[in-house]
């Protein structure tokens, strides 16, 4: 197994503790998402899917597997293009 030069290292004990918060929090997220749809929450879902795809790379794992994760993190892209996209609609329209 080749390791990166980036590699950062968490003892299990910690990992065993943060995922279950990190999962609540994802779960948190989806529900919100799906109640009240925010933009600054898809902000965040975007940023956490980008942190934890690069993630991979971090851990010596091939960048293969970032890429793996692309088609993901353009889906939470999407509702942030669509704001955008309403935003300057709406922009014009006022003009």
């Amino acid at each position: 197994v080749s390791q990166s030069r980036y590699c950062l290292r968490f003892s299990q004990n910690f990992a065993i503790s943060a995922m279950p918060v990190i999962g609540v929090i994802d779960i948190i997220v989806a529900i919100l998402t799906i109640l009240k749809p925010n933009f600054y929450l898809f902000i965040w879902a975007t940023f956490w899917c980008i942190l934890t795809a690069v993630s991979r790379f971090t851990a010596g794992e091939s960048f293969l597997e970032v890429l793996e994760r692309f088609p993901t993190i353009v889906c939470q892209l999407l509702p942030c293009i669509k704001y955008f996209i309403q935003k300057q609609r709406l922009d014009d329209l006022t003009l």
